[in-house]
This record gives structure tokens, C-alpha cells and sequence, in this order.
């Protein structure tokens, strides 16, 4: 995972290195191993404790003994609608933050795929599953043969199809829908939210490899022709930078907000870090590559 703050001093930890650009931080880590930058005087104040100064990740369905081990880390990442939907989870976490002030709990939340019938999903995110409805033929990716364009190897687990990043006006309400449904709903809870998969476009879905419904059948703007790669993923672009910018300017500068994948470059200035799933190979088995996602000149996020 990388971490970007706006503090000039970090902790380095065991395969970290850390870059000053431009007044700021950047924190580079394997997953397992990730320091959180936080103020000089807040470090050296919990200097003593012994719990490690790590983050960890608590999905699928956490129990109440992992609240308890929670507090020994920096930081901790629950699936957000994990802990919204079970009485008396919101309530842990914050005693759990009593126990350790200096504990950022981060919600993670899927930017990718709109799916009921995963576990509580339904029930938690009902107010959004409404505005897809009302806004089902656009709001909802579609193929040319005019039905929801689904990926593969997520078919089988989610018959609803993808939210369409092309979209600048979903982009922007689900933006603000993640703002009320994470943190005004939720206060004293949330101190930060992972994106999984708010990626730069979207053409790549369209290779054999992963289509359900057929290769280069996105159809975007529902004119019934399959849409040019550079097209759909100019117009993603677009989507995800909306994105970004209004979650931000909703959540403020104190919020922390990482991604699970690539963005577009123009949308690194709000977001605090990447999270490379696959270290240090391509991330989800897609390019780029460790390497390239910080280092390339046009892809790099440093």
C-alpha cells in the first residue's frame, strides 16, 4: 500500500521507503507492513506503546474478539457495510478507538460492481440501490445487446451488472451517497475509505479473459454500437476524476482516502495512497506493475 500525507517526516518500517515531493510524504509498504504518518509529536507521545505500529484488515464478517485485536495496530480496515449493518458494531469500533486514540479505522467499499446479493449489502445500501433504479439505463453499464455487461469471473456471484463510471452525474451521486452513508451516519466511526477498484478505465473488462457477454460489447452511452477502447476509457477517466474530486472536497483534508488499483493521474492530488493488490506483481493481474504504478512517467503515482 502507499500512504500519502502532508506531514514532512514519516516511520519508516521494515520495507518501506519514503520520498518528500512537493511538501509531502509518500509512504511506500508491502501490504502487511504499513506505517501510517501522523504528526511528529503524536509518534513520539505512543513511542512506548507496544502494540505495532501496523495495519491490518478485519473483512468478512469480523466477530466482537476482533475488535480487541484491533487496538493493538495503527490502523484497521473493515468492510464498511460489515459494520453498519450489525447492532453494536458501530459502537465496538469506537470503543475500540477509546481504548487506542491513535487507532484510524478505514471502510472499505466496492466502486466497481453494484451487487445486492452480496451479504448485507442489500439491506445497508438500499437508499443507492433506489437511485440505480430510477436511473437503471444509464446508470448501470450495458452491453450492445442491451443488457447488463458483467465481468466473467464475477457473474456468478453478481447478476447485477456494473455502476457505469462514465457517468460524471453517478459518479458525483455516489460520491456524495458514500459521504452520508460512511461518515455523517456514522460518527466517530470512520476515519478514512479504501476504494476497491476505482480504476482509470474500463476497456481492459472487454478482453476475452473477462467478458460474459461477448469481446468490445461495452456499450456505454446505450446508442446501440460498442464503444471505442480510448472513447470508454477517456470518458471513465472523466467519471473517476469527478469522483474523486467531490468525495474529497465532501470528506475534507482530513480524511483518509486510498485506492485499490490505478487512477488517473490527474486524480492522484486527492487521494492520500494506492493500495497494490498483488504486490509486487500487476495489480489483480493486471498491468501495471509494481514498479510501473509508482515509477512510470505517465502512470506512477510518484
Amino acid at each position: 500500500m502507499l500512504l500519502r500525507g502532508r506531514r514532512e517526516r514519516g516511520t519508516a518500517a521494515l520495507g518501506i521507503v519514503a520520498r518528500h515531493v512537493a511538501a509531502r510524504t509518500f509512504v511506500l509498504a508491502q501490504i502487511a507492513l504499513i506505517t501510517l504518518i501522523a504528526p511528529v509529536g503524536t509518534r513520539a507521545a505512543h513511542a512506548a506503546l507496544p502494540y505495532p505500529r501496523l495495519m491490518t484488515m478485519l473483512w468478512d464478517n469480523p466477530e466482537p474478539k476482533d475488535f480487541a485485536r484491533a487496538s493493538r495496530f495503527d490502523a484497521v480496515e473493515f468492510s464498511w457495510t460489515d459494520i453498519v449493518r450489525v447492532p453494536g458494531y458501530a459502537d465496538s469500533v469506537r470503543a475500540t478507538k477509546v481504548r487506542n486514540p491513535s487507532l484510524k479505522v478505514i471502510g472499505a467499499v466496492a466502486c466497481d460492481v453494484h451487487c445486492s446479493n452480496w451479504a448485507g449489502r442489500e439491506a445497508v445500501m438500499s437508499e443507492w440501490t433506489a437511485q440505480m433504479a430510477a436511473n437503471d439505463s444509464l446508470w448501470y453499464l450495458h452491453d450492445t445487446d442491451g443488457d447488463y455487461f458483467r465481468v466473467a469471473d464475477a457473474e456468478t456471484t453478481c447478476a447485477q451488472g456494473w455502476m457505469n463510471f462514465t457517468r460524471t452525474d453517478l459518479a458525483v451521486a455516489f460520491a456524495e451517497y458514500l459521504y452520508q452513508d460512511v461518515f455523517v451516519a456514522n460518527p466517530g466511526v470512520f476515519d478514512g475509505i479504501h476504494f476497491d477498484h476505482l480504476i482509470p478505465g474500463i476497456a481492459w473488462a472487454q478482453a476475452l479473459r473477462w467478458t460474459a457477454g461477448g469481446v468490445d460489447s461495452i456499450d456505454s452511452d446505450r446508442d446501440g454500437i460498442a464503444d471505442r477502447a480510448d472513447t470508454l476509457d477517456a470518458r471513465w477517466a472523466r467519471g473517476t476524476l469527478a469522483f474523486c474530486q467531490r468525495i474529497r472536497l465532501r470528506c475534507g483534508e482530513q480524511s483518509i482516502l486510498i485506492v485499490n488499483g490505478g487512477l488517473p493521474t490527474d486524480s492522484f492530488q486527492y487521494m492520500n495512497g494506492r493500495f497494490h493488490e498483488g504486490f509486487p506483481g500487476p495489480i489483480g493481474g493486471t498491468a501495471p506493475d509494481w514498479y510501473r504504478s509508482l515509477f512510470d512517467p505517465v502512470l506512477g503515482y510518484l
